[in-house]
């Protein structure tokens, strides 16, 4: 848009404006044209950054030389100055204490000091990671493979966090733990047809495990059944029944302990608005000791009547004694069994040994993050036969710590490292403490680095290589050379 230099360096407009051509790197917002050994008069004009980001704040200083026709040979000195420094800005933020929490507490970074800077935001990290595992219920049948563990996911919002997981601890013991009944069989009831339980023994150096049957062997009763209901009763009334008396004196279980006969007792039985018994009895207590089935009756009152005009014609009753074993009482567990034995049941119940395999505990192989409660932890089920296992039950608990702190925006305009502090979140517990602050996270900002000029200017000079610099002289005044 201007004149250039004449082949004698002189300009053939005038003006005290200049410009500079070729360049599209840097902010220049000084410019010096000498010509002939004199600087000529220029007016600034501000060229758009091209160095922004981390290289902002550094002054760049690039010298080029020009050639101005004869004898007029020059320099044009170009200074670069960023409009920013990083250095005013966060870097990071160092977590010194954890603190106490139960939820993840608000960051508060304190504003910069320049009043043209901008306010720093973060965010915490935590407490959502599971610190340990305590089992309640350590669950039984785990032969050889411990049961895997899993854990729920952390809730999705307001962040994605990451699914702990963890191996359960198994103790395998040598010794018998309980007995699977898979078949109760078929028994009278009464001490004489007891069935014996047997278990096969162990290697050598072992003791056998021993037990009885309980169930069958008792003489006790199972239940009362109505096979007539009777007639002519007034409703809903109670009838007082009863058991006749087990004959005296001890019994012994097979493989059992010794068992002192008793009465069965607490029978009620009702009358329905029909006017007969209903035909559930309720009994408290089956008794023991019965070497027969016992006699069931009941007395009949005139008051129990319903109508006096009416004979009553009585219910009639059948006793059932306990026919089926319903499980193995352990009396010594055994030992040295390397698998489960054999268990042997007199008469026609059968049943599976099941060996100890107890889970104590769960060590945690990634404590996962952003959890905002306790994730619930399933173990898989034991392989032993359908209900000869029992699932262990267990909870997790969670660091009550922060863990880091994210910059969310750095900010810009602090002369020195700002006051970082949480709020909310806190645990329960820190508020019944006499001095709750030591339950308060702690945390220290880190400003971004400085620059370093050498490097700036080398930066520079890298990027302005190559670029062609062509000075135009636009209405500048005459320009006199060494010859005047």
């Amino acid at each position: 848009g201007g004149d250039s230099l004449d082949s004698a360096g002189k300009a053939s407009s005038r003006s005290t404006r200049y410009a500079v051509d070729g360049i599209t790197a840097g902010n220049v917002d000084r410019v010096r044209v000498s010509i002939g050994g004199k600087t000529l008069p220029f007016t600034s004009t501000v060229l758009q950054p091209a160095f922004a980001g981390d290289d902002s704040g550094a002054e760049w200083r690039v010298e080029a030389e020009v050639s101005a026709g004869a004898g007029g040979a020059g320099s044009v000195v170009l200074v670069l100055t960023a409009s920013g420094s990083a250095g005013d800005r966060i870097k990071k933020i160092v977590v010194t204490d954890g603190g106490v929490y139960e939820s993840v507490p608000t960051v508060t970074i304190a504003p910069p000091a320049l009043a043209s800077g901008a306010q720093a935001t973060a965010t915490a990290s935590g407490p959502g990671r599971v610190k340990a595992v305590d089992v309640h219920l350590r669950g039984r049948g785990y032969l050889s493979t411990p049961p895997t563990v899993t854990f729920s996911a952390p809730a999705s919002a307001p962040y994605s966090g990451i699914t702990a997981t963890g191996v359960a601890q198994v103790s395998y013991y040598d010794i018998v733990h309980s007995v699977l009944i898979t078949d109760g069989g078929e028994y009278t009831g009464f001490p004489s047809d007891a069935p014996t339980v047997t278990f096969s023994a162990p290697p050598v150096g072992g003791t056998r495990a021993t037990g009885y049957a309980a169930g069958p062997g008792y003489g006790a009763v199972s239940h009362v059944e109505v096979t007539y209901r009777g007639k002519n009763f007034r409703p809903n009334i109670r009838l007082n029944c009863e058991f006749s008396t087990p004959p005296p004196g001890l019994f012994t279980i097979p493989g059992g302990p010794e068992v002192t006969p008793r009465r069965a007792t607490g029978i009620r039985a009702r009358t329905t608005n029909a006017g007969g018994v209903h035909p559930s009895i309720w009994i408290q207590d089956p008794g023991a000791g019965y070497t027969s089935v016992p006699t069931f009756t009941c007395s009949y009152p005139d008051s129990v009547v319903r109508r006096p005009t009416l004979p009553l014609l009585k219910p009639t009753f059948t006793v059932h004694m306990q026919t089926k074993v319903r499980a193995v009482i352990i009396t010594n567990h055994g030992s040295g069994y390397t698998s489960a034995p054999t268990v042997t049941i007199t008469g026609n119940a059968t049943g599976v040994a099941i060996m100890s395999g107890l889970v104590t505990g769960v060590t945690i192989t990634e404590p996962g993050s952003r959890y905002t409660r306790p994730p619930t932890v399933t173990f898989s089920r034991p392989p032993v036969p359908a209900g000869g296992g029992l699932m262990p039950f267990a909870r997790a608990s969670l660091s009550r710590e922060v863990n880091a702190v994210t910059l969310t925006n750095p900010g810009s305009g602090y002369t020195e490292a700002p006051a970082v502090t949480f709020t909310g979140g806190l645990a329960e517990v820190c508020y019944r403490w006499r001095h709750p602050s030591i339950c308060f996270a702690t945390a220290t900002a880190v400003l971004a680095d400085g620059y370093d000029a050498s490097e700036n200017l080398s930066q520079a000079r890298q990027a302005l290589a190559g670029k062609q610099l062509v000075v135009r002289i636009m209405d500048a005044p005459p320009v006199e050379d060494d010859d005047g």
